[in-house]
């Protein structure tokens, strides 16, 4: 299965200029024949706390992205911030060429630091998506600190993807917890960032990357400041599962009584 991840430069909450940009990529990626095409978090904006701003009232960005896949022949994952039932919620969407939704995901854990909690409400449901018989987990940036999402997950998902925007500041914890999360679920973990400085003077730097199931660091079949494209053989998944059955072991059950008996 063959990905481009896309390091996008964002401009700061403007959907103009990222459209622009994005479209410029995705015109270039059409003839590399990949499954997807898979951009960063909150791609046409940044990762702003300004919802009355950037956030679609009635789902542009989620049209615009199905017009481009359908147009471009291309499967694409993005993110977006929406306005939905009066509150507002940091999303990830899979869209198939066809212009089919064949995913959605709302951010789960809301990054407090940021205050993102206040202006965004959590959703409560994990996200995947079956893509050539194949299981897609959709999960956005702070999601990765939270292992117990990723063990649902991967009992489903052989393929687990997360869109962020990570600074700089942190990016040893993003490549140990993406490399951590893909040893503990033996799953392909993907994880795509942006680049550049956004509103707030915060720093990106290039660091979209896959770790296989056995926490193998990927290197990319093509290399570019603008995008990386990678194939991965899935059935290594299977190889790895059944020559070190892991999961087989874990106490979901015990775990469960553990967190009710401490919380009380």
């Amino acid at each position: 299965m063959k990905f481009a991840l896309v390091s996008l430069n964002q401009h700061w909450e403007n959907k103009y200029l990222n459209k622009k940009r994005v479209y410029k990529i995705v015109e270039k990626l059409s003839n590399y024949k990949l499954d997807w095409v898979i951009f960063p978090e909150m791609t046409l904006t940044g990762f702003s706390m300004n919802c009355d701003k950037i956030a679609d009232k009635n789902n542009e960005t989620l049209y615009w992205f199905k017009e481009l896949a359908m147009n471009s022949k291309i499967n694409i994952i993005f993110g977006a911030a929406i306005l939905e039932n009066v509150s507002y919620k940091n999303k990830a969407y899979a869209v198939s060429s066809d212009g089919e939704v064949l995913c959605e995901y709302s951010k789960i854990h809301l990054f407090s630091i940021a205050k993102e909690n206040i202006f965004y409400k959590a959703g409560e449901q994990v996200a995947y998506f079956n893509y050539k018989n194949t299981n897609i987990g959709l999960t956005i940036c702070y999601d990765l600190r939270f292992p117990e999402l990723y063990q649902a997950l991967s009992k489903q998902c052989y393929i687990i993807i997360n869109i962020a925007n990570w600074p700089a500041v942190r990016k040893d914890h993003w490549f140990t917890l993406l490399k951590a999360r893909s040893i503990e679920n033996q799953s392909f973990f993907i994880g795509v960032n942006r680049i550049g400085i956004d509103g707030n003077n915060l720093s990106y730097e290039k660091s979209s990357i896959i770790y296989s199931p056995n926490g193998e660091l990927l290197k990319p079949d093509f290399k570019s400041r603008e995008f990386d494209i990678f194939e991965i053989e899935l059935s290594i998944v299977d190889k790895i599962r059944s020559s070190f059955p892991v999961q087989n072991d874990r106490k979901g059950e015990l775990y469960a009584k553990w967190y009710k008996d401490f919380r009380k």
